[in-house]
């Protein structure tokens, strides 16, 4: 029988690659409850971990940003158009670049005081109060730490507490202003009910720190690469103050935005009122002088005889008062721009030529330009160089046109006096009191005309203050999510049921590995290259030769030695030799029971047991000692030595009588070898009980006597290197026929399906 057909006949397991082979998880099944514990200990920790542990939400807004690149529109551009105002651009990636800039972020900070923090410390975790506070703390100036300071408050009643930093404390009352590191607070009391169980804390935290931390949690993205909608995200523990965080960060920056557009109003509404109340007061003083001449002068209405002539020099007048609005216009402007080189001009104001305008125009957009790169540069900077030059070359240039205007409004002015020193001259004969009348009525529609065009001018740069809008507008307000982000409920309860399953799995592996002793047999099939002819399982209520012949271990023996003799002449197993590597591996055990095997088939069965050094047979049987050594140093005949056993079907036994001095050499001699011959002769199977062939060598000089050897390896016992000492017996050929036995096998319930002993039931 060769050793791949008793493989097939004897093997359990099937064959695998890999960590966890087939065979490997079978194994683990045995170990069933210790992935009971372990999954619910993990399950119980997932659990734990789930109440404990603080959820994370996060909170969602969108906008939509004006893009003029891609014709996102809010039909504003017309109306700064017709107030005579320039559009402002937009860009919605520079939208996102502002949404995420620190600047915005430090003035959220500040705005919400986020720099403090409430804390309550239960029996288990503390935990951040934002609404749900009974008290409240404002601080009256701004807060400048280098570092986290934490203060500890306790209610005393009365409505008073106690605040402590650790080095000192003080006792004040709710809504008294105490000094918090040399900055004015006020601790004020809410709604929310006081916990006398929790300890509350106040954490103030450095600025830059509590910006930092907010902005690299703050998410900013174009949502759509076809549309200009912008996506914000933001993660934290409380919803309604992340919550608050967006909506604080929006309404800013919307407020920015529409600040930086009203820059430009701002600065001719500054021109405008300044002079409007000038011109207000001239205004008043010539109606004042002219209700006084009329009431001196009792003057009602002019002589109607001279009607035509005085319209004439009404008309002459006008234009004067054209000519001389012009001129006071460009005196203003040319003082205007001397004296306030940093600022914007009034475009609203230019009645003069496109050119002019146009210069205008630019001389404003590189002022706008100059005060956003002040911003980020230093005065030194080239590009601020650059642009200073480029505001001189242009204010040389408007004041050069201012000149070239004021030139010719001077040379229709001296025209147009001419005009009217000829209309004087004919008029001279009229009372002197008309002419001062129309001199003063004059002055008083110039200053009149001039009221009302500056009146109507910052009308109107009000109306386009007042309409202006951002360069965005809220789609989604922000939101928080009613399910925490983290911890995800589902993953962590799946990390715990795979760790669960793995921890026994792992550890299990590990113990394979680390492993010194035969744990399955698979590491025989493994190592060893002797085919394995039997395996007898463990049991620990089994008694040695018991009467029940329908317990597994019995139909085992018989499996044992239907293997032995499956397609074997009886010849070449007839002297069957039993040995291990160590004692206590169960080769006596082996023999007694395949002696019995054997001799419940009808068969002449001889134990001969040669185990000279340590003899254990006529112990376990209760037998005579005498034996082997009495027949090797007498002239007893064998018959007289050999016992029979008390098994149902009775087997012939010869102890080894007492222990010799030197079993090696009584075993070499040529009396044990007529010894053999002798019972060869009178038994069908001789089964000789050997010393373990890893310790002396009594088993190799009996082996040449034998027709086959059986090498007994018991499981979690025999040492895994011991396979490699069979691999050499089987190479050298010192033990014939070498077979393996192994022994104390474990298997399932419901492996002694056939046999008739009391099987052991399952939990499930």
């Amino acid at each position: 029988m060769t050793g791949k057909q008793l493989q097939q006949v004897t093997s359990l397991a099937e064959d695998g690659k890999g960590i966890f082979t087939l065979h490997f998880l079978k194994e683990a099944l045995r170990f069933w409850y210790w992935f009971v514990v372990s999954m619910a200990t993990c399950t119980v920790i997932a659990f734990v971990f789930l109440r404990y542990s603080t959820p994370r939400y996060e909170i969602q807004a969108s906008l939509l940003v004006r893009d003029d690149a891609r014709g996102t529109s809010f039909e504003d551009a017309d109306l700064f158009e017709n107030l005579g105002l320039a559009a402002v651009t937009s860009n919605v990636d520079n939208e996102v670049e502002i949404l995420r800039s620190r600047n915005l972020m430090e003035h959220v900070v500040d705005a919400l005081q986020l720099q403090v923090r409430c804390f309550a410390s239960g029996r288990v975790k503390i935990s951040e109060l934002y609404e749900k506070s009974p008290f409240k703390i404002v601080f009256l100036a701004p807060i400048s730490l280098r570092n986290m300071k934490i203060y500890t408050l306790i209610f005393l009643g009365k409505g008073k507490y106690q605040i402590s930093d650790g080095k000192q404390s003080m006792n004040a009352a709710f809504g008294d202003t105490i000094a918090m590191d040399q900055v004015p607070a006020i601790v004020s009391r809410t709604k929310h009910i006081y916990t006398p169980d929790d300890q509350y804390s106040i954490e103030i935290s450095p600025k830059d720190e509590v910006v930092a931390r907010y902005t690299s949690a703050l998410k900013v993205a174009v949502t759509n690469k076809m549309a200009s909608v912008v996506g914000l995200s933001l993660k934290d523990i409380l919803p309604q103050k992340g919550e608050a965080v967006l909506h604080e960060l929006i309404n800013q920056y919307l407020r920015n935005s529409i600040d930086d557009k009203n820059r430009t109003a701002d600065s001719t509404l500054s021109f405008i009122t300044s002079n409007l109340a000038q011109v207000s007061s001239d205004l008043a003083s010539i109606e004042t002088d002219i209700a006084r001449f009329k009431q001196r002068n009792g003057v009602v209405d002019l002589n109607a005889d001279h009607q035509a002539l005085r319209e004439k020099s009404v008309r002459i007048s006008d234009e004067l008062d054209s000519q001389a609005i012009k001129l006071k216009i460009l005196e203003e402007l040319t003082r205007y721009i001397s004296n306030n080189p940093e600022r914007a001009i009034p475009t609203s104001l230019i009645q003069q030529e496109s050119n002019f305008a146009a210069l205008v125009g630019q001389y404003n957009e590189l002022v706008l330009s100059r005060k956003r790169n002040a911003v980020t540069m230093s005065a030194a900077h080239p590009a601020m160089h650059a642009i200073d030059n480029q505001l001189a070359s242009l204010k040389a240039d408007m004041r050069a046109a201012l000149d070239v205007q004021k030139r010719e409004v001077q040379i229709a002015l001296n025209s147009y006096n001419l005009h009217k020193k000829d209309f004087e001259s004919r008029i001279a004969k009229f009372p002197f009191t008309e002419r001062m009348y129309i001199d003063q009525a004059r002055q008083q529609q110039i200053k009149q005309e001039l009221y009302l065009f500056l009146l109507k001018k910052k009308i109107e740069t009000s109306i386009t203050r007042s309409s202006t809008i951002a360069n965005a507008r809220i789609l989604d307000a922000p939101k928080a999510a009613s399910q925490s982000v983290t911890p995800d409920k589902q993953l962590v309860l799946l990390i715990a049921g795979c760790l669960g399953l793995f921890i026994p799995l792992f550890t299990l592996h590990i113990r394979k590995i680390l492993t010194l002793r035969i744990s399955s047999k698979s590491d025989i099939l493994t190592r060893c290259i002797a085919p394995i002819v039997g395996e007898i399982s463990y049991e620990s209520h089994h008694r040695l030769l018991a009467t029940n012949s329908r317990s597994i271990v019995a139909e085992q023996f018989r499996t044992l030695r239907t293997n032995l003799l499956f397609g074997v002449p009886i010849q070449q197993c007839q002297t069957i030799l039993i040995t291990s590597a160590a004692s206590g591996e169960g080769k006596s055990f082996v023999a007694m029971h395949l002696a019995e095997s054997f001799s419940n088939a009808d068969k002449k069965v001889l134990l001969l047991e040669l185990d000279l050094r340590r003899p254990s047979i006529a112990d376990y049987l209760n037998l005579d000692p005498t034996g082997f050594t009495d027949y090797m140093h007498t002239d007893l005949a064998p018959e007289r030595l050999i016992q029979h056993s008390r098994a149902r079907n009775a087997f012939d036994i010869m102890t080894s009588g007492p222990s010799p001095p030197d079993p090696a050499e009584l075993l070499s001699t040529e009396r044990f070898e007529q010894l053999i011959e002798l019972l060869k002769s009178r038994y069908d199977h001789i089964i000789i009980d050997t010393p373990p062939v890893g310790l002396v060598t009594d088993a190799r000089i009996i082996g040449r006597v034998a027709d086959m050897s059986l090498y007994v390896v018991r499981h979690d016992f025999t040492l895994l290197a011991n396979l490699d000492d069979i691999n050499e017996l089987l190479n050298t050929g010192h033990l014939p026929g070498l077979k393996l036995i192994y022994n104390g096998a474990k298997h399932k319930p419901g492996y002694q399906y056939y046999s008739h002993s009391k099987p052991r039931k399952s939990i499930f």
